[in-house]
């Protein structure tokens, strides 16, 4: 990747006891590297061995970064002036894969920020791969804090990790991609458990923007003015004054039961933590619940087919969802099924599957009553202002493209949710144009909102 790689193997030289490892990678992605190798060295492995584990490991890492603009990038001529004005002039947001030594563009996204992100997020967490859960990387540069906590919600959705660690860029990934940009990083599943988040006892996932924000209070304290012994001169209240105490309630008062509470088989607190929010939980019950036949006739086809590569893949997926929405007993299941897939034990999977699925399609029924409820009161989840804002200027920039399919893909993206009456009367109206080709129409629909 760089020069630093041949300038420490030539300082290795005048040493008999150093070697260097060229990690193919950069960032977070060096570092799970660094962590696999301290966990090796502490169970006294020797040298040779834990470079062996090396090489092997670096073949599964995963390191991509989403870049918010390119103006640091054509600064460093890592990309040229008019692909520049290009991605300037049609709002582009590339993706940065780096894999083998080698960096290349992995995607490219239109629209404003926030829909790239999500879009990078989906490609990034492709179901095709499966991760090790232990522990994955976001490593951001100059992202604010409510952005991360979005896109921890955003990956969650996608994906279960034991731990997401929030880590500043460096300096180097900084100035090459500029304010805005993040990646995940991660390495793929194998058959070895390195434990790597025990390196992280520490819950504060989002340490670093913690400190952030503590600086910004310092610097806020810093503002109070000085008293006249030149101490900070605080507000002239009592300790016990500035702490709001909690209403008083009676013990014959009962708290009502969450919504979420009573669900068979889920653990409401581990969805809530898991899938990042109760609204993010809400969302993805709702999306495991109506996947479940396209999801039982997949597993069941591989499983007939005996294509246990795809079937892992897919129990895999599965495994994820139901940690998600807190189904913990099945996602156990789906663990020691998987595990089983990797090292192709067919006799396990063939003893264990027909149970698994059982207990799997059951949620069909459990969940039914539950939404069924939800449905008849035409309670979707609401859109955001956020997903209405990135929507509809995604659509914008589709219609003066004219790109019919990016419209039927933001339109499609829509569907699970709720809109306001006057969102609604305007995406009726855009749907309408978009069955007939009116770009034009869809312009002046969006003009006139």
């Amino acid at each position: 990747m760089s020069d630093d790689y041949k300038i420490a193997s030539e300082a290795a030289k005048t040493f008999d006891n150093v070697t260097v490892i060229n990690s193919e990678s950069v960032s977070s992605a060096t570092g799970i590297l660094v962590l696999i190798a301290q966990k090796l060295a502490g169970a006294g492995i020797p040298v040779e061995n834990i470079i062996s584990e090396l090489e092997e490991v670096k073949r599964r890492l995963q390191c991509s970064f989403i870049i918010d603009t390119t103006d640091f990038m054509v600064k460093k001529e890592l990309v040229s002036k008019k692909a520049h004005a290009l991605t300037k002039a049609l709002n582009l947001h590339p993706c940065l894969q780096l894999k083998e030594d080698r960096s290349a563009i992995g995607g490219l996204w239109m629209g404003s920020t926030r829909r790239a992100y999500r879009r990078y997020i989906k490609k990034a967490l492709s179901v095709d791969v499966i991760p090790d859960e232990e522990l994955a990387f976001v490593t951001y540069a100059d992202v604010p804090l409510e952005m991360l906590l979005w896109i921890k919600e955003e990956i969650s959705k996608t994906t279960y990790f034991d731990r997401i660690v929030f880590q500043q860029a460096s300096a180097a990934v900084s100035s090459n991609c500029g304010p805005g940009s993040f990646g995940i990083l991660y390495f793929v599943k194998s058959n070895k458990s390195y434990n790597l988040g025990s390196f992280f006892e520490d819950e504060k996932e989002l340490a670093s923007a913690a400190l952030d924000a503590e600086e910004e209070l310092t610097e806020q304290t810093d503002e109070i003015p000085e008293g006249e012994d030149g101490n900070k001169a605080l507000p002239d209240k009592e300790p016990e004054q500035r702490i709001q105490e909690p209403a008083e309630t009676s013990v014959l008062e009962e708290k009502e039961p969450a919504w979420y509470e009573g669900i068979p088989f889920i653990d409401g607190a581990a969805a809530i933590k898991n899938s990042g929010s109760e609204e993010a939980f809400k969302t993805v019950l709702k999306i495991f619940y109506e996947s479940i036949p396209e999801k039982t006739a997949e597993i069941e086809g591989y499983y007939a087919l005996g294509d246990w590569g795809n079937y892992t893949i897919k129990v895999h997926a599965l495994k994820s969802s139901a940690r998600l929405i807190g189904a913990l007993s099945l996602a156990d299941d789906a663990q020691l099924l998987e595990d089983a897939g990797k090292t192709v034990n067919i006799d396990f999977i063939r003893e264990n599957h027909g149970p698994f699925m059982e207990d799997y399609k059951k949620f069909k029924g459990l969940l039914a009553e539950f939404f069924t409820e939800e449905k008849s009161t035409g309670d979707k989840p609401p859109a955001d202002e956020y997903l209405v804002k990135d929507a509809y200027e995604g659509l914008q920039m589709a219609a003066e493209a004219m790109d019919c399919d990016m419209i039927d893909a933001i339109l499609a993206e829509l569907e699970p949710y709720a809109f306001q009456a006057e969102d609604e009367k305007r995406l009726n109206a855009i749907r309408e144009c978009a069955g007939n080709f009116e770009y034009s129409g869809i312009l002046e629909v969006l003009k006139e909102g």
